[in-house]
């Protein structure tokens, strides 16, 4: 997991991000709150299994599988690699919700 939180961020849902989230377009206010809270922080993805949820997103949504994908080819990352081991020295990140 180490690993993994070196090329991606972690969000925190605040009052602004509810405040914009009830005031949206948005029929579902979990989605609505983790796509206020990308649009927060500039994220470059939209991780979701359920990538219809997020039609209204002007960040692109992909699924885990595509997730692990982008990891292996910008970080040199796979899925069984991403545990509890030491940091590695991967500069560029993206940022993921």
């Amino acid at each position: 997991m180490q690993k993994l939180k070196q090329c991606v961020r972690i969000l925190e849902i605040g009052e602004r991000e509810i405040d914009a989230a009830l005031n949206s377009a948005w029929d579902n206010l979990e989605d609505a709150c983790l796509y206020q809270a990308a649009l927060g922080i500039k994220a470059d993805y939209v991780i979701s299994r359920n990538q219809h949820d997020f039609f209204l997103s002007t960040i692109k949504t992909i699924d885990t599988e595509e997730f692990f994908i982008h990891l292996k080819e910008t970080a040199g990352m796979t899925y069984s690699e991403i545990d509890q081991s030491a940091p590695t020295d991967h500069t560029e990140h993206s940022s993921y919700a």
